[in-house]
């Protein structure tokens, strides 16, 4: 059996290709429908700016894992970082094995977290803005239940990766503290 984490972090990777898919065409839409009533009202542009910044870090991670073997894996027996032992004695070792893949989820996670919370904040602060329209029939425009649900849904799929990637960090560390450490006595 493989010791490698795949199936959670294909789960990953599918769940930030379907926010980029979905975010993409949702967020063209948002800004083609709010179009040019809207420019004064700064919470408005930057909800679909920090979302438009969500997006561009999702294609960085789904290309960073589809393209380097490293961050694919993030599991035991990879090139990077090195050790070499001789008769049980470590005589090199360029950085340690067993903190990098449990820190790169925790960073990842954050990430996720922060741009998930900047999200949020301008979403709370653009939700009750209205601007007076002379020529419009219903009256004053104000952004609409389906542009919040935009961002609504690029919440909840960030904050859910996040959950994810802590998972996967708590499963990490687990099986370092006590997977891999059965069988094994300590006299110390």
């Amino acid at each position: 059996m493989a010791s490698e984490l795949a199936p959670r972090l294909q789960l990953v990777a599918i769940l930030r290709s379907v926010l980029l898919v979905f975010s993409v065409f949702a967020l063209l839409n948002g800004q083609s429908y709010i179009g040019e009533f809207y420019r004064q009202f700064s919470e408005v542009r930057a909800a679909f700016a920090v979302s438009w910044v969500v997006v561009a870090w999702n294609v960085v991670c789904v290309v960073a894992v589809a393209v380097h073997p490293h961050l694919q894996r993030l599991a035991d027996g990879l090139p990077f970082p090195i050790k070499v032992t001789v008769r049980g004695k470590t005589i090199l070792a360029t950085a340690t094995a067993s903190f990098a893949p449990l820190t790169a989820k925790l960073s990842l996670a954050f990430l996720d977290v922060v741009l998930a919370t900047l999200v949020l904040v301008f979403m709370i602060q653009s939700q009750d803005k209205t601007i007076d329209c002379v020529v419009c029939i219903d009256g004053p425009l104000h952004v609409q239940e389906w542009v919040r649900n935009i961002w609504l849904t690029i919440l909840i799929f960030e904050y859910a990766l996040a959950l994810f990637q802590s998972l996967e960090a708590a499963s990490i560390w687990y099986k370092q503290r006590y997977i891999n450490n059965r069988g094994h006595i300590s006299l110390a």
